[in-house]
């Protein structure tokens, strides 16, 4: 249980360093268009869904190591190799490679990978006291939101069901006109529910209009508005990325980056679809004129909580038409979501997390292991001899923190790539006189390391 609490905590490090950019993208795609924003957020969901369901799985992927860790043969290097020259530098000392500095480069961006790796896991690693307690509170988090999605889900089953099919000719007959309009090839029935408080649509494979019972008072060109706007949603597959929000909601109930998001694509969906269909009732202006006599006429009422984890409410409504009434006096209402930029964004947010799912978690707790890491160690410390040393000692983190190289590595690579980078030659390589001091140290390092593991 410990161990499902620690996985929790790193799954939810790696969804915020997830949804941290595309909190970026999220803000630059709303500014161009609800639907921009809609596909930004049903994107990233889609994605935490992905990242969720292969962490429970997988979990951190790290396994307990002792500090020092016995090496195969071919791990130990010589002293004096480890920090020798490049040969394109040893071959022409007056004139740097371009490959070469590309490759500092491109070894700045690994460590600093890897250092977010480790500044990540050893966040997630601080909360192992309390694993135990953060598992239960997520398993019920995570029970909660489970049963509140199978009861909405049950909830609008039961009113597609109960709902009586509206035979109405003319509703129909606009209904498939509209249909033609805006280019919907998939079959839509009508249905009125008599409990139902706001229009609504349910299904993807079969989508069903909801319509509550007093839709027949509505004036012409208020039953084209919601009928447009309802189909909008149908075009647009708004109900289906809903459900995957959901479930995204359901697997990270704990949070509020994953809640928010899912908050903000159910507003933009709205937005989205009342673009749409404005374009089909006489434009923005004529279509805000209606919303708001379609608010007046709401009484008040809520859907009942089943179903309130799928229907819009009065409150909704109002928000959509405040929302509406700024981008008309903007003028960037109606504004058509450009597709060119997509790609490159869904790029960014897969290999994002594709970069995130490879990172390594906090390691499992070693308690059951210590014999055998003792044991380990020994044999470590015989074998290791002046001038070897382990690439576990360079280049593990841990080491680095035990046997304090990380600061000499850094410095010597710093100040070696910065003058790469202005085309000279380092005047710190590694193997020049500067670098015997630290070799010196390096060495003192590992004798105290013998003398602090053996007996």
């Amino acid at each position: 249980m410990n161990e499902l609490g620690i996985t929790f905590v790193w799954l939810a490090v790696q969804v915020t360093l997830v949804l941290a950019p595309a909190l970026g993208l999220l803000a630059l795609a709303s500014r161009r268009s609800p639907a921009s924003g809609a596909w930004i957020s049903t994107l990233s969901l889609g994605l935490i869904v992905v990242l969720s369901v292969v962490g429970l799985a997988v979990g951190p992927g790290r396994e307990a190591k002792s500090p020092m860790k016995q090496a195969a043969p071919n791990e130990l290097v010589r002293l004096d190799a480890a920090w020798s020259v490049p040969p394109l530098i040893a071959a022409n000392p007056d004139r740097p490679a371009l490959a070469v500095g590309l490759g500092w480069q491109f070894r700045g961006l690994r460590l600093a990978w890897a250092r977010l790796e480790g500044g990540a896991a050893e966040l997630a690693a601080r909360v192992r006291p309390w694993g135990s307690l953060v598992a239960v509170f997520t398993l019920g988090g995570m029970g909660f939101s489970l049963v509140r999605l199978l009861t909405g889900l049950w909830a609008i089953r039961a009113y597609r069901r109960r709902g009586s099919v509206v035979d109405d000719a003319e509703m129909t007959g606009l209904l498939g006109q509209l249909r033609d309009e805006m280019g919907c090839v998939r079959t839509v029935e009508l249905r009125q529910v008599d409990d139902l408080t706001t229009p609504a649509t349910a299904g993807w494979r079969q989508p069903v209009l909801l319509l509550p019972d007093d839709w027949r008072s509505w004036k012409p060109d208020e039953r084209r508005a919601v009928l447009a706007h309802e189909l909008a949603h149908v075009v647009r597959g708004d109900y289906a990325t809903g459900l995957v929000a959901r479930i995204a909601l359901v697997l990270n109930t704990y949070h509020p980056l994953v809640r928010w998001m899912a908050g903000r694509l159910q507003l933009q969906q709205e937005q989205a679809a009342d673009a749409l269909a404005a374009r089909f009732v006489g434009g923005p202006a004529s279509y805000l004129v209606i919303l708001a006599r379609l608010a007046l006429q709401q009484n008040g009422r809520s859907p009942r909580w089943p179903a309130r984890e799928f229907l819009a409410d009065r409150g909704t409504l109002l928000r959509r038409i405040a929302m509406l009434r700024d981008q008309s006096e903007t003028g960037s209402f109606g504004r058509r979501s450009p597709g060119a930029s997509r790609p490159f964004a869904s790029l960014a947010l897969v290999g994002l997390t594709i970069g995130v799912a490879t990172l390594r978690g906090p390691a499992r707790a070693a308690e059951d292991d210590a014999p055998a890491a003792a044991t380990s160690a020994k044999t470590t410390a015989q074998a290791v001899r002046e001038p070897f040393v382990t690439l576990d000692l360079i280049n593990n983190q841990e080491a680095e923190r035990t046997y304090k190289i990380g600061a000499y590595y850094k410095k010597v690579n710093k100040v070696a790539s910065a003058e790469f980078h202005f085309g000279k030659i380092p005047q710190r390589w590694p193997n020049s006189p500067w670098a015997d001091k630290a070799r010196i140290e390096l060495a003192q390092l590992a004798r105290m390391s013998r003398k602090s593991v053996l007996p």
